[in-house]
């Protein structure tokens, strides 16, 4: 199943990412953004523009480079409570 999420850092601003995958737990997925581990973060799953969404806390549990290169990272979230 796709689904897309909305990722905010205080930081990094916000942007719309395909979760690679979902959990109870969190999500993962890749992005050309440089999120440092155990970052603070805010995500929105599901996310559907112009829609209410709510956000959740979470934080950047872990990253790595992606397979398919590229200067991109593949995160894991797990949110926060």
């Amino acid at each position: 199943m796709k689904l897309k999420a909305c990722i905010r850092h205080s930081e990094l601003g916000e942007e719309v990412v395909d979760c690679d995958d979902v959990s109870r737990g969190g999500i993962s997925f890749t992005s050309p953004k440089e999120y440092a581990r155990d970052s603070l973060i805010e995500a929105a799953v599901p996310f559907l523009a112009g829609q209410a969404n709510i956000f959740t806390r979470a934080r950047i549990a872990n990253l790595r480079p992606a397979p398919q290169g590229k200067g991109l990272t593949k995160y894991g979230v797990a949110y926060s409570s």
